[in-house]
């Protein structure tokens, strides 16, 4: 099951307890700025980066799911280091 940007984050907030308001606030942004970019799922890469920091997370780009940890694939709780993929023989 593929999760948008905003899915994800929205899982994030909930498992966390954390509301778009408080989000918001951390980023400087005003709620309904962080809203709009959440409804149209319209999130740039330094979005990405800052809401990871914000949340203390590290943040990566995968190709989707989630890791061991119940976290979108997107993220990684800082104190664990990313695991590179092992390429096949072709």
């Amino acid at each position: 099951m593929y999760l948008s940007f905003a899915e994800q984050l929205r899982v994030l907030l909930k498992q966390r307890g954390m509301t778009i308001q408080g989000l918001s606030e951390n980023m400087k942004i005003t709620r309904q700025n962080l809203n709009q970019k959440i409804n149209r799922n319209n999130f740039s890469e330094k979005d990405m980066k800052e809401i990871a920091e914000v949340m203390g997370l590290n943040y990566f780009v995968s190709l989707g799911g989630f890791n061991t940890n119940g976290l979108p694939m997107m993220f990684q709780n800082k104190s664990k280091t990313a695991v590179k993929e092992k390429k096949g023989d072709d």
